[in-house]
């Protein structure tokens, strides 16, 4: 992220502490958190951390049905997972994020070379469950701490890949429900201005794609008689879509109900709407997202 757009960013953080469903603590959190993300952004930006690609390359994964990024050609330093570790858990001590000793417990770990930083992310995010089960079981932690490291420790070289990728699949044909990126699922979505086309955001990359609105994005069913969507206030932008298949939920934008003299940005947009994803979880949905989940969701709301 360019220091110009840390700046904007700034400007819209600021703007959420008027917002009534979430706390200044809570801003401050996220806050911290894309600054911490940005500043290794922009050292990443001199090192070669993932495989370049041609146009040709990349349009032949498409027609595939792969994602552009192959996760095993990551290089992740030694130095630069230290250093990124270092300053996580320095921000989940600060604010209280998870149980109190977890984040000391974590840094006494690794000092004792019981956690493997590397393996770590390249578990989570080839989805090992049982890895993150067993590592939080072995260091007495919880998996939603362990989980939080790994997606943030990866997050910054994800989103370079991101902006480096994007342009050679600008005009290309991809409807499936993980992103042509990196392969992850979405954790928002918006419904275009124009013609109200679904737009899907990938919650590690930060890509944005087309998909259908007649489909579940986590499970793919059609059946119109298991989709539905509810709200809170009847002419705000912000709906939720449920699929009562697999009983999971995303958060929805419409554009079309968006103000006109905003810009809109989805992940701002996601943490002004915290209260709808407790909601979502009251009415009995959940979603399979690595971070976004109801423990994590618990945890930030006791940061006040």
């Amino acid at each position: 992220m360019t220091k110009s757009k840390l700046r904007e960013a700034k400007k819209e953080f600021d703007a959420l502490n008027v917002y009534e469903h979430i706390s200044p603590q809570q801003v401050s959190f996220y806050k911290d958190l894309v600054r911490l993300l940005s500043k290794y952004q922009l050292h990443l930006k001199k090192e070669n951390t993932f495989p370049s690609l041609t146009s040709k390359q990349a349009l032949n994964k498409i027609k595939e049905e792969k994602s552009l990024l192959d996760l095993s050609q990551i290089k992740l330093g030694e130095k630069y997972l230290e250093d990124i570790f270092n300053d996580l858990n320095k921000l989940i001590l600060k604010y209280g994020f998870f149980e109190k000793n977890e984040g000391e417990q974590l840094k006494q770990a690794y000092q004792k070379k019981k956690l493997n930083l590397k393996q770590l992310v390249i578990e989570n995010i080839t989805c090992n469950g049982e890895y993150i089960h067993n590592l939080s079981t072995i260091l007495q932690v919880s998996s939603d701490i362990l989980i939080f490291i790994a997606i943030h420790s990866i997050k910054p070289i994800l989103e370079l890949a991101c902006i480096a990728y994007s342009d050679l699949i600008k005009f290309a044909d991809w409807y499936k429900n993980t992103c042509p990126i990196c392969g992850s699922p979405p954790y928002i979505s918006k419904l275009s201005k124009e013609e109200g086309k679904r737009v899907l955001k990938c919650s590690l990359c930060d890509y944005e794609w087309l998909f259908s609105r007649l489909m579940c994005p986590f499970c793919n069913n059609e059946d119109q008689e298991f989709h539905k969507y509810f709200y809170i206030e009847e002419d705000s932008p912000y709906r939720v879509d449920v699929c009562d298949k697999c009983h999971q939920y995303i958060k929805t934008v419409d554009e079309r109900k968006y103000p006109s003299d905003k810009r809109i940005n989805l992940f701002m947009d996601h943490i002004s709407t915290i209260y709808l994803d407790f909601k979502a979880y009251e009415e009995g949905y959940t979603n399979n997202l690595i971070f976004y989940n109801q423990n994590n969701l618990v945890a930030l709301n006791k940061i006040n």
